[in-house]
């Protein structure tokens, strides 16, 4: 398993923290020394072998289904769209990764919030929208920042052809990864409310058998 760097300077960061407040209380050195370990945990980036396969859309991310339903998607996809939406604790693995294999062709930061990302309130929160173009159906990943986590990072952009389970950017200490598939191009959905699932190793989503 790998550390990202970011990992590797938060906890040089938070190690200086510990040794110069070491003088002062016992403590606080303590508590600043388990915070950098959690970063080096937080940025931890697993080997995943995502199977490729053009019928099934894999989760996005690491984290808990908090809601599985059918909406209107006007803006990107421009149909209705099943929508599953998972909550990342601060304990999860937070790289996202592509559901399907195709072409980004378009993305957008939406949003200025930080609610809770399970709150209904959250809906206002900033977005990052990755519109990925694919053989059988188009998906749309959204990340959503939350009351902790309140950056985004993306690691691709408009034009850039996608592999399926490749990491495609990561949220900043916990938050919510949403994936839309149009509704017409779902077959079955294959998790439940409340299950776990992980970035390029669960199925959420077999797609039916007709191609775009």
């Amino acid at each position: 398993m790998q550390i990202l760097r970011d990992g590797y300077y938060f906890f040089f960061v938070f190690l200086v923290f510990s040794s110069v407040s070491y003088f002062f209380n016992g403590y606080i050195s303590i508590l600043f020394l388990l915070v950098g370990v959690f970063c080096v945990l937080f940025f931890r980036d697993p080997d995943r072998k995502t199977v490729s396969d053009d019928t099934l859309v894999y989760s996005a991310c690491d984290g808990k289904i908090m809601d599985i339903c059918e909406t209107s998607e006007p803006e990107f996809l421009k149909t209705k769209a099943v929508q599953i939406s998972a909550f990342l604790s601060p304990f999860d693995v937070h790289i996202n990764r592509a559901p399907i294999k195709g072409m980004v062709v378009k993305q957008e930061r939406i949003g200025h919030g930080f609610a809770p990302a399970f709150l209904e309130s959250a809906k206002d929160n900033s977005k990052n929208f990755i519109l990925i173009k694919g053989r059988r159906a188009d998906a749309l990943v959204v990340q959503v920042v939350g009351l902790v986590a309140r950056r985004i990072v993306s690691w691709v952009g408009v034009g850039d052809k996608i592999l399926q389970g490749q990491k495609i950017g990561m949220l900043r200490f916990g938050s919510r990864t949403d994936v839309f598939v149009p509704k017409s191009k779902v077959k079955k959905i294959l998790v439940k409310k409340g299950e776990r699932v992980f970035a390029g190793k669960t199925v959420l989503i077999q797609l039916n058998n007709i191609r775009t």
